[in-house]
């Protein structure tokens, strides 16, 4: 009927030869159409009912309505309108590797046949076009420079004659931003970008008139910043206070030019005076504040005495041995690398340190400074800086920085007094402990904010060799290196930045430079055969090595290609043995993706990326006990069936099947292979699912004696070892990331429920539901897992999970969800968050009783039995089941009644939502209120299903109506 409205024509019935005669087709307007028949378009939209009535009884009815007439878009127009940059950045992303070289061949053609404006193409891709794993980016000048590129990534080859920056990525991980010290600067840097973009030059200008009011410099900033080489402007570049001005003012506006376009760092650091630029952003220091700091910094400096420094190419030990006999003439200034170090003093001492150093056989270069920085030459300058730092109003930072004095993440309270400030003027610049620091919190994209590219150079350096995980490789890129075009030089950092995962606003960027949006070609959808086919046997998968062609839009040929017969246990544990942790992950991070392939069904095992959710690729909770169940074989390992809800991407399930062989062979540095001297009195070895309490629990639910069977199990659980306050425990709680969504707001974070069948797979649903609107994650509860302590008090589990959600957050907002009992643990982990100054941005409780409610004593029965109804891969087989109800579990569930008394029902800061039922879990008695409540809630809502139904098979409804509560409160 779609095809009958775009062509104005009726079809006729088919397979009819006359009306039914049990129809009475003289009454009434309808007829059988025997015969096509025009349709013409009137003043009033045409519609067409069809219905569709399945064999299973399941029937789809809808209507069809004429579209109104499409309207060409009018080009955009973004007022003023702005020159368009040398070269416009396209972007590309796939589902595949195939896929996305099948799409630059679609888009090759399109456009090699097509008049769109380029930036009209660019904005298009860039606002209209989903942004998936695989990605690719192209910056070009012209027509036959963009073809050129999309030629090459079609076919996997780079364009041969430099036309165009070809760019190709994927992956994940953390971005920090880096702020560059003293040496980085040079004429006319950042002129270009103030000609180009407004944002730079609004915030240059408010950030030079500012020094401009508070430096007594020789000329106004911006004109020193922008003088001619060789002209007495650009000279005083290189003057101690006009050089700290220059840079803070160059980084800080570029970095404004960068948050203009949605791109949000997760960590910062700065060397020396770019470690102020990085407070400045992270909002430690205002603007005001910040220049009045600078500026004094810059004036104080010039005036100490004539000094030196010197770049030598030695570790710190070595260094130490060189400056024996020294004290108080030179000092290290700088540890840059592993065999890096800046020393810095007296001209005299300098020169002797030079002249040591190469005899020792040590490269050494002399600095362009006139004064000898972070040595004993400063310490004229401290009093006087610590005078005008005590008149500043500091602040915590917003966003997390890594301090130049310590190498480690700053102190929050620290950073905030004047006495840090002074340290850092007079401390060595400890760089490369920095960049350990920030390698550690899983940063694997550099950008350096401001001109030149000496930290993104010396970052390599300081990480030569290493990467975060297996397979994601490290970037360091510059933002504005020398010798470069400054506007090309940000957009293809930008660029870089996108094709390594982080997020960009392309429609920020391409504001203000016209272009109509394009029609562009629709997805190069990869099409597999998913029928069974009769085979005599189904080598393993290998990945995939057939080139997609050019010329192919829709094909659909197989590529796979089938490597050697699969492995046993022992053969994959003695292949491993010997091999670097790199080495062995990347190996069960290729088998973990194989056995994943198999268990979908796909023919390809590129559909399975190493940072996608098992969730995402479209695992439930029995093909996730298929996965279990192919790893066992091929590992030789126990594992849980709750291992892709832990460890929910194939990276990091590969990373927990390491540590898990590591510990079963006792490989060196693996550990002991059983705990000396077990944490619950009991060898985990010896517990088994379908154990004593167990059985006692599927008794107990049949003789509806479950009150009994939790005295009894409480009873159990008094003689658990209890940890009396959180730092106790030996391993903070582990954050599992559920589904992506997106940039749609604050992380959802649901807290695992109290029953024996609680974990963070309770959510798994929901973020299903809300894949593509929001981050999804889940936190379990303590003492659940073998080997872990019982909380002594509520405040002990809660203050577990709130240093790790703190901890992952970095000073982000985050939404706290919980369901029944866990509703419970999450508005008491709100309060306790609240309590220490950092509380969620809001609350969601979903039916949420107290544990004394008379419900939960008239439902006991039917909420032990949907708790062991609610695993669907069980069947009745305890080793089936996604969580084992074993003795630590029903122990730890009973103990949280004890603790939970503790539970304080205030209202909280943050916005509530109550979330309940509308349908009762079973029988109510007369006259009994049996909807949950809650007397702090802002807003409630009640949706489809019961206690248990609301977050199963009603799991859709419930996470839309939350997330449409989300959007309106946040």
């Amino acid at each position: 009927m779609v095809q009958a409205l775009q062509h104005g024509v009726l079809p006729k019935t088919l397979h009819v030869d006359e009306p039914s005669p049990h129809v009475d087709w003289s009454a009434g307007a309808v007829e059988l159409l025997r015969e096509a028949r025009e349709w013409p378009r009137t003043t009033r939209p045409r519609r067409a009912a069809v219905s569709s009535f399945g064999i299973s009884g399941t029937n789809a009815h809808v209507i069809i309505e004429q579209a109104p007439d499409a309207e060409r878009p009018a080009p955009v127009r973004d007022e003023p309108v702005r020159p368009r940059p040398p070269v416009l950045p396209w972007v590309l992303s796939a589902r595949s590797t195939d896929a996305l070289r099948a799409q630059a061949a679609r888009l090759h053609a399109h456009v090699a046949a097509g008049r769109d404006d380029l930036a009209g193409i660019g904005r298009s891709l860039a606002t209209t076009r989903a942004v998936l794993g695989h990605r690719a980016a192209v910056l070009a000048a012209d027509r036959d420079g963009f073809l050129d590129a999309l030629d090459g990534i079609a076919r996997g080859t780079s364009p041969e004659d430099g036309a165009a920056t070809v760019l190709r990525g994927s992956g994940s991980g953390r971005l920090a931003f880096l702020f560059p010290g003293q040496g980085a600067q040079r004429p006319g840097a950042g002129r270009e970008l103030y000609d180009a973009f407004p944002v730079f030059a609004e915030a240059l200008d408010a950030i030079c008139a500012r020094f401009d009011s508070v430096a007594a410099l020789d000329l106004p900033l911006r004109e020193v910043l922008f003088a001619d080489a060789g002209t007495p402007g650009a000279a005083l570049l290189d003057r101690t206070d006009c050089t700290q001005a220059a840079l803070f003012a160059l980084s800080v506006a570029t970095f404004r030019l960068y948050e203009a376009w949605g791109i949000a760092p997760d960590l910062l650091l700065g060397h020396s005076v770019g470690e102020l630029a990085a407070a400045h952003v992270a909002g430690v220091l205002s603007l005001d504040d910040a220049c009045t700091l600078v500026a004094a910094r810059g004036r104080l400096m010039e005036g100490t005495p004539a000094g030196a420094m010197l770049a030598a190419e030695l570790g710190e030990e070595e260094t130490t041995a060189l400056l024996d006999g020294f004290d108080g003439r030179a000092c290290v200034a700088a540890v840059n690398g592993p065999a890096s170090v800046v020393l810095s003093g007296d001209p005299e001492a300098v020169d002797e340190l030079a002249a040591r150093a190469q005899e020792a056989g040590h490269r050494v270069r002399r600095l362009a400074a006139a004064h000898g920085f972070h040595s004993p030459l400063m310490d004229g300058m401290l009093d006087a800086f610590a005078t005008v730092a005590k008149e500043l109003d500091f602040r915590a930072p917003r966003l997390p920085i890594v301090s130049n004095v310590t190498g480690r993440l700053a102190d929050a309270d620290e950073i905030r007094t004047p006495a840090y400030w002074v340290r850092q003027v007079r401390s060595a610049v400890r760089y490369a402990d920095g960049v350990d620091t920030l390698h550690g919190r899983d940063v694997t994209t550099y950008l350096e904010v401001g001109p030149g590219g000496v930290l993104a150079a010396l970052t390599r350096h300081c990480l030569d060799g290493r990467t975060t995980v297996a397979g994601q490789d490290i970037a360091a890129v510059a933002s504005l290196p020398r010798g470069r075009g400054e506007n090309e030089a940000v957009l293809e950092a930008a660029a870089r930045l996108h094709v390594r995962g982080v997020r960009v606003d392309w429609q920020e960027v391409y504001k203000g430079w016209g272009g109509a949006p394009a029609v562009l070609p629709t997805y190069a959808f990869q099409r597999e055969r998913y029928w069974p086919e009769p085979v005599t046997q189904q080598p393993p998968l290998q990945a995939p090595v057939a080139p997609a062609t050019a010329d192919a839009e829709d094909a659909t040929a197989d590529v796979v290609a089938y490597g050697p017969p699969a492995t046993s246990a022992p053969e994959l544990r003695g292949r491993l043995a010997g091999l670097p942790e790199e080495d062995r992950v990347r190996e069960l991070l290729t088998l973990v993706r194989q056995s994943a392939a198999r268990v979908l069904g796909h023919r390809n095992v590129d559909l399975i990326e190493a940072e996608d959710t098992f969730l995402e690729v479209g695992f439930d909770s029995l093909t996730a006990l298929e996965l279990r169940d192919a790893l066992r074989t091929r590992t030789g390992l126990d594992l849980p069936g709750t291992l892709t809800f832990e460890h929910p991407t194939p990276l990091e399930l590969a990373h927990r099947l390491d540590a898990e062989l590591l510990t079963a062979t006792g490989a060196p540095g693996a550990g002991p292979t059983a705990p000396a001297a077990p944490l619950l009195g009991i060898s985990p070895t010896d517990l088994n699912p379908a154990g004593l309490l167990n059985s006692l629990y599927q008794q107990a639910i049949l003789e509806r004696k479950i009150p009994e069977f939790l005295e009894l199990t409480a009873m159990a659980a008094e003689f658990r070892p209890k940890a009396r306050k959180h730092s106790e425990l030996p391993t903070p709680a582990p954050l599992v990331r559920l589904s992506r969504g997106g940039e749609r707001g604050p992380l959802l974070i649901g807290t695992s429920g109290t029953s024996a069948a609680g974990g963070p797979h309770e959510f798994a649903r929901l973020a299903t539901a809300l894949r593509g609107r929001r981050d999804v994650a889940g936190i379990p509860a303590l003492g659940y897992g073998r080997g872990e302590l019982l909380p002594a008090t509520l405040d002990v589990a809660m203050g577990w999970q709130a240093e790790t959600i703190l901890r992952e957050t970095d000073g982000a907002g985050f939404v706290l969800y919980g369901h029944s009992g866990g509703a419970v643990l999450a508005h008491a982990l709100a309060k306790h968050l609240e309590a220490m100054g950092a509380g969620p941005s809001a609350l969601v409780l979903a039916d949420i009783y107290p544990f004394e409610h008379p419900m939960m004593t008239a439902w006991n029965a039917e909420l032990s039995e949907g708790v062991v109804r609610q695993d669907p891969a069980a069947g009745g087989a305890p080793d089936r089941a996604i969580i084992p109800m074993d003795d630590i579990r029903l122990t730890a569930m009973a103990w949280y009644g004890t603790v939970c008394q503790d539970w304080e029902r205030t209202a909280t800061t943050a916005p509530t939502l109550l979330v309940r039922a509308s349908e009762p879990l079973g029988a109510v008695p007369d006259g009994q209120d049996w909807r949950s409540t809650w007397a702090h809630a802002h807003t409630t809502v009640d949706v489809p299903g019961d206690h248990f139904t609301m977050t199963a098979e009603h799991a859709e409804t419930t996470a839309l109506a939350i997330e449409r509560w989300l959007t309106e409160v946040l």
